[in-house]
């Protein structure tokens, strides 16, 4: 199952499908770990990092921006991942098609 992540209003991430939660998170950014950091570099370490941000200086308007980025270097991102727009229009959508068995983490930055 794909995992689902976006923001709601202005305060709230959420995170749908093997794992799920509701993020209040009023003025701070979520980092999302999706996959093994811990692991060594290599094949072993696989996953991804996704930091939701509400409102960036950069954006003109209160919408949430989502950021994604590997664990290290020479690491694999070993899963697609589509980034779109949220169903109310002022979201990043991020959709990573993972298996059930990857550990999903957060905390609010």
């Amino acid at each position: 199952m794909a995992l689902k992540i976006y923001g709601a209003s202005d305060d709230l991430v959420e995170i749908e499908g093997h794992f799920s939660e509701k993020i209040d998170c009023y003025k701070k950014d979520v980092l999302i770990t999706v996959g093994w950091p811990e692991a060594s570099v290599g094949k072993n370490s696989q996953g991804v990092f996704v930091v939701m941000r509400y409102a960036p200086s950069w954006v003109k308007s209160g919408v949430w921006t989502a950021e994604i980025s590997p664990f290290d270097e020479d690491v694999e991102i070993p899963w697609t991942i589509t980034v779109g727009l949220g169903g109310r229009g002022y979201s990043a959508e991020v959709f990573i098609d993972c298996p059930d068995d990857v550990p999903v983490k957060f905390k609010k930055l």
